[in-house]
């Protein structure tokens, strides 16, 4: 069985259930390319660099959210939507790829959301 992140298994379709420790702990690929720091214990030194990782029998089939019954979109805790793939839009919504959407929306009185559709990754970015 593969190991894998919570993040990348957010983007299957997949939620690590509440209950589960990570299999193995790692550091982040391509942390400043150094090789990971472990104590004599085993744990990674660098909290921020480590990553938990689990496998498919720690995590359950990812249920999308539904447009609530007054029209709210669902949002994560920085007030949007991450959108992996055409699953990952709650159930009621849609999707749609312009600029000028979100403030379409709210001339119409419809609630929008902005959509995270994906991450660009640099090194030594800050």
């Amino acid at each position: 069985d593969i190991l894998k992140s919570r993040e990348h298994w957010l983007r299957l379709m997949r939620a690590v259930k509440e209950s589960e420790q990570p299999l193995r702990i790692s550091s982040r690929k391509g942390a400043q390319g150094m090789a990971r720091i472990v104590s004599q214990s085993g744990v990674l030194e660098s909290e921020k660099e480590a990553v938990g990782l689990f496998a498919s029998w720690q995590t359950t089939t990812l249920e999308v959210g539904s447009v609530a019954p007054d029209g709210r979109v669902p949002r994560n805790k920085f007030g949007n939507i991450e959108v992996w793939t055409s699953r990952h839009v709650p159930r009621g919504a849609g999707y749609i790829a312009s600029p000028f959407a979100i403030a379409a929306a709210r001339k119409l009185g419809v609630d929008a959301v902005p959509a995270v559709i994906g991450f660009e990754q640099k090194k030594n970015s800050s």
